[in-house]
């Protein structure tokens, strides 16, 4: 209950964040390397004309800033088009050995052919690194467990408003042999995640096919929720 969102009930999810984190990413590559060009272009073009080792490696930095370019552009799409997504927490918290259950609140205009949840369970580690005088911090996660299950796009709410949010109920069971959340001051220990994600899938059954499902042409959903998942 020291969680505002797992004590209001509601997790959210919006690739916000890594939009910003990409678009700054991707200006900052490319205004070093037209500056790059701009200040030695002659001696780029000379070193690349002796050698064709050298002309391949320049090649890297421009391709790079392309990959970069492209999942920018995707990121950009999904946010787009499904925002902020929330999960509302039913189970508060959810007990090993059981289920957790909630309720997925996101964007879908219509069903989607198949959708399926994740739940994994990690050990996050933070690593301090000192070099050149400065320090930095890296999360590092280690899966300890996971496990796929379906879910049925059929019980999907649509939206019947403007504004508003489809429904999807989720019920997915924990196992009893894993840890339970838990983080010392240091941000150190066990966090339990479900992820939502949609799986492309040209061919509809008949069965998804009947319930108004269509398979998605455009940027896959994907959302990510930290867990309350405690012992008895």
């Amino acid at each position: 209950m020291l969680r505002s969102d797992w004590a209001a009930r509601r997790v959210t999810d919006s690739a916000l964040g890594v939009v910003i984190f990409m678009w700054v990413w991707v200006t900052g590559w490319w205004s070093a390397i037209v500056f790059i060009w701009s200040m030695n272009r002659d001696k780029i073009l000379a070193a690349a004309a002796a050698s064709w080792w050298e002309a391949a490696l320049g090649l890297i930095f421009p391709l790079a800033g392309l990959a970069g370019l492209l999942v920018a552009v995707h990121v950009t799409r999904a946010w787009w088009r499904y925002g902020r997504s929330t999960l509302r927490i039913d189970t508060l918290p959810g007990y090993l050995g059981e289920q957790f259950r909630g309720t997925l609140q996101a964007s879908f205009r219509t069903r989607p052919a198949r959708l399926e949840a994740d739940i994994i369970c990690e050990e996050v580690t933070w690593v301090t690194r000192r070099s050149g005088g400065k320090t930095t911090s890296e999360r590092i996660s280690k899966t300890l467990w996971s496990a796929t299950h379906a879910l049925e796009p059929s019980r999907m709410q649509l939206a019947g408003t403007a504004g508003a949010q489809a429904r999807l109920p989720i019920a997915v069971p924990l196992p009893a042999d894993q840890p339970p959340c838990g983080l010392d001051d240091g941000g150190d220990g066990i966090v339990w995640r479900l992820t939502v994600r949609e799986v492309r899938n040209e061919a509809l059954r008949p069965a998804d096919a009947g319930s108004g499902a269509t398979a998605s042409d455009g940027p896959l959903f994907s959302a990510s929720f930290e867990v309350p998942v405690f012992g008895r």
